[in-house]
């Protein structure tokens, strides 16, 4: 029976995540802090369907554990997104470790192209992610706040 409530709980904490990842978020700049435009925080639907729970026994009970890909659970409800701060840093890698391409340019490719309603080439959905990630450099985005009062009640 207590195991059963467990199971509803996590059942009504990952609905209340994707209703919350639904909302659309206003992007502000860094300097002067001015209204940028909003940005979906599910733009693709990755992180919605990402989104789990598993119920666990505890020593004296049960404990319900939200499952969600690391970048919602690290950046969006975290501590949010804001890389260099509007500023480029130098790479401080060493240079064995750099690599020939950067990790967040072929993210941003996949995700350009993946986009629904887009069917643009690897040129162009490349272009797209250098301005993606430079947008992100300058403004990034604030995290959510996911467990406020408004979730607890």
């Amino acid at each position: 029976m207590e195991e059963q409530f467990y199971n509803e709980l996590g059942q009504l904490l990952v609905e209340q995540i994707r209703e919350e990842l639904k909302t659309k978020r206003f992007r502000y700049s860094l300097s002067p802090k001015t209204l940028k435009g909003e940005y979906s925080a599910n733009a693709s639907g990755n992180l919605s369907r990402s989104v789990d729970y598993k119920v666990r026994e505890i020593e004296g009970g049960y404990e319900v554990d939200i499952i969600m890909a690391d970048y919602g659970a690290d950046y969006l409800f975290g501590r949010g997104s804001w890389p260099g701060g509007g500023r480029y840093y130098p790479d401080t890698r060493p240079p064995g470790s750099r690599g020939n391409s950067s990790a967040l340019i072929n993210a941003l490719t996949e995700w350009a192209q993946n986009k629904p309603g887009l069917k643009l080439p690897l040129a162009q959905a490349r272009s797209m992610a250098f301005a993606v990630r430079k947008n992100l450099f300058k403004s990034g985005y604030s995290p959510i706040p996911l467990f406020d009062q408004k979730f607890q009640n």
